[in-house]
């Protein structure tokens, strides 16, 4: 059984989380605010946990493990969190941390939401909330697909830019006669045996413009993109013909 020293010797950990290399500053914004936060309530935070990319998407794993750990050897008073977002990066992850410390009695303080499980009703908060902030992220990542098929079923990249073949007209979408003759082209190219690669050279050796009228001239993929636009997919809108 720990003595009343052991208790005291306890750790406060701020974690921090970030799920990109783009958003390394975010670290520096997080530190700032869990500080702010511990400040404002009395405690100092005196160990820090990183969880960010490595590289290619892969996740530093090894911090958060070895945080559980010293949550389950009953090491840590308390855990502080820019937000209850950066808990984990699902929703079962934020489940695991918070019964985790629930289960060996670490206070958990989050600097967005104000919330602070030492406090009546704190701990039933921060579940809400956690199942709130994932509801959310559903619903954003389901508007993005909704955005994306959408730009896509009217001629629309992604970046909004129309594909080469059609050009907007209020609102409407119109065959450019000059594009689709090339379009078709490439297709019947295409369709005698030739590359991506040499219908591009080809293009650029008869000084065809891309759509962006780029100095790098056309390339394999491009090809590819555009012949798969008008051939190989089945939410291609209908649109005006010249």
């Amino acid at each position: 059984m720990k003595n009343q020293k052991d208790i005291e010797m306890r750790k406060t950990i701020g974690l921090i989380r970030v799920s990109t290399n783009k958003q390394k500053d975010g670290m520096t914004v997080q530190k700032k605010n869990m500080n702010e936060l511990a400040k404002r309530n009395n405690f100092t935070i005196t160990d820090w946990v990183n969880e960010e990319n490595i590289s290619g998407g892969k996740i530093n794993r090894e911090a958060i493990n070895n945080l559980m750990i010293q949550i389950k050897n009953n090491e840590v008073k308390r855990l502080v969190v820019s937000s209850v977002t950066r808990m984990g990066r699902t929703l079962v992850e934020n489940v695991k941390l918070i019964d985790l410390c629930e289960k060996n009695n670490v206070i958990i303080n989050t600097y967005e939401e104000n919330i602070n499980t030492e406090n009546s009703g704190g701990m039933m908060q921060l579940k809400l909330y956690t199942i709130f902030a994932q509801e959310e992220l559903n619903r954003i990542q389901r508007r993005i697909k909704r955005t994306i098929k959408l730009k896509k079923n009217n001629g629309l990249k992604y970046n909004g830019s129309v594909a080469y073949g059609l050009f907007e007209k209020n609102g409407v979408l119109h065959e450019d006669e000059f594009e689709m003759k090339i379009v078709r082209n490439m297709k019947n190219l295409k369709s005698r045996g030739w590359s991506y690669y040499k219908i591009a050279m080809n293009l650029n050796d008869n000084d065809i413009p891309t759509k962006t009228r780029s100095d790098k001239g056309w390339a394999g993929e491009q090809v590819k993109r555009t012949l798969n636009y008008h051939y190989n997919n089945s939410d291609v809108v209908e649109y005006v013909k010249a």
